[in-house]
């Protein structure tokens, strides 16, 4: 899980591991808005935005298509050193 921190009004996101989603999207103040990549790694993914309203309630809109870099550590990404 991420670390908790205040709760954030406004987080975009470049690279995430999906389980902590709907983590993030509990840490949004009322008012809030998150921009995520959701979507396979590697594949085609959406960018999403995420706004929580001042009642609480979730919204999403899809912005556009991205595919972003996974994140790695350095033995997947230089597996000879």
């Amino acid at each position: 899980m991420p670390p908790r921190a205040d709760i954030a009004e406004c987080t975009i996101i470049l690279s995430i591991y999906f389980e902590f989603i709907s983590q993030l999207i509990e840490q949004l103040a009322l008012g809030g808005r998150l921009i995520i990549p959701y979507g396979p790694e590697g594949g085609h993914q959406d960018l999403l935005q995420i706004d929580k309203d001042m009642q609480g309630r979730i919204t999403q809109k899809q912005l556009m298509g991205v595919i972003y870099v996974p994140l790695t550590d350095q033995q997947k990404q230089w597996p000879s050193r």
